[in-house]
């Protein structure tokens, strides 16, 4: 927490932008916005917290992630479904 401290400063910007993409790819990784929402809230809430940032924009953070992340887990699964090469078979 002190080293991400000292990285990003007091660039609240910045900060958002980092906890967003943490989000993203947590819920990517787990496949359900709804269930990583407290996954999601114990990692940013002590962020938020120790950043300054009020309750309401650390609510629209946890929100915001939750939703990017089923948003992008559905793209990825469609992207993933679209290229697939289940049609393709090896013969030997």
């Amino acid at each position: 927490m002190k080293a991400s401290s000292g990285f990003l400063g007091e660039n609240h910007a910045m900060i958002a932008f980092v906890l967003l993409l943490v989000g993203l790819l947590v819920t990517i990784g787990i496949g359900s916005s709804f269930g990583t929402i407290p996954i999601i809230a114990a990692l940013f809430v002590p962020i938020c917290i120790s950043a300054g940032f009020s309750t309401l924009a650390t609510a629209a953070l946890i929100g915001t992630a939750g939703a990017l992340g089923g948003c992008g887990f559905t793209s990825f699964r469609q992207y993933v479904r679209s290229h697939s090469r289940s049609e393709c078979r090896w013969e030997a």
